[in-house]
């Protein structure tokens, strides 16, 4: 599948490899790697919605000293 993909112009190298690994898998595989992404996605969304409630805490306790 990647020496199909290998000419292909504006994709790295990487892109080529997991787009090879997509194409090949089978159902199955193709199944449990989409779980595996989505089981991560709301680890992220959680820690960067934690990120800005705490800059928001901080920024809100700065502006309390300034009174």
């Amino acid at each position: 599948m990647l020496k199909h993909l290998k000419h292909r112009r504006g994709v790295t190298e990487i892109e080529r490899t997991f787009l090879a690994l997509g194409l090949a898998a089978t159902p199955e595989e193709r199944w449990d790697i989409n779980t595996y992404f989505v089981k991560r996605l709301p680890l992220v969304a959680r820690q960067a919605m934690e990120k800005e409630s705490l800059e928001a805490a901080l920024a809100h306790q700065r502006l309390q000293g300034i009174k």
